[in-house]
């Protein structure tokens, strides 16, 4: 078990559990707390990961945060990403920008940048959709190879059932306010792009 807490004027960071920040040749100012958290880093500067296998293959991308188990697991080079919460983010390779918190939330996430997931699943099966943002548990209607994916808003309360979902298409901008359980509209708003 590796414990290090090291302050130079060139370098600072703190490390703790086996495998963590490993690799680490020149980069500074990062936290790796856990099993491999940023066990491949070697250049990049202020991450903090905690959590097992947080940020593990994060090489050189830059002013992340995960916390929870294998949250921004797959980062390689993202940067200014933030996951919180088991599993959040896990498969972001290169994409930055992103914000997920809870559960799962936005799992499948590659090289989508710029969306922001509040609650359990929330975005969890977006893959390479930008600028997106779903909030509420399983809050998921935005589909990236159905759907543009880009500008897209989801909100969703599991529990009630309820949806209203807005998307920025190629034509016109809508919303939409629909019952899942019924598969119903209950109003719709369209402006035409100009």
């Amino acid at each position: 078990s590796k414990q290090i807490v090291r302050l130079t004027r060139f370098f600072a960071y703190v490390v703790l559990g086996s495998g963590a920040l490993d690799a680490n040749t020149t980069g500074s100012a990062n936290i790796a707390v856990g099993t491999n958290a940023l066990g491949n880093n070697t250049t990049a500067d202020n991450n903090v990961a905690i959590g097992t296998g947080a940020l593990e293959a994060n090489t050189t991308g830059t002013n992340n945060t995960a916390v929870g188990y294998l949250a921004l697991a797959l980062n390689t080079t993202g940067a200014q990403n933030t996951a919180v919460g088991r599993y959040s983010l896990q498969s972001n390779t290169t994409a930055s920008a992103n914000a997920a918190f809870g559960n799962s939330a936005l799992n499948a996430n590659t090289t989508g940048a710029g969306n922001v997931a509040l609650g359990a699943n929330a975005l969890q099966d977006n893959t390479t959709g930008s600028s997106n943002t779903a909030v509420g548990s399983d809050g998921n209607n935005i589909d990236s190879t159905t759907e543009p994916g880009v500008n897209g808003l989801d909100i969703s309360s599991y529990v009630q059932k309820n949806t209203v979902c807005c998307t920025n298409g190629f034509e016109a901008t809508k919303l939409w306010l629909f019952n899942p359980v019924t598969n119903k509209m209950c109003a719709s708003w369209g402006a035409t792009k100009e």
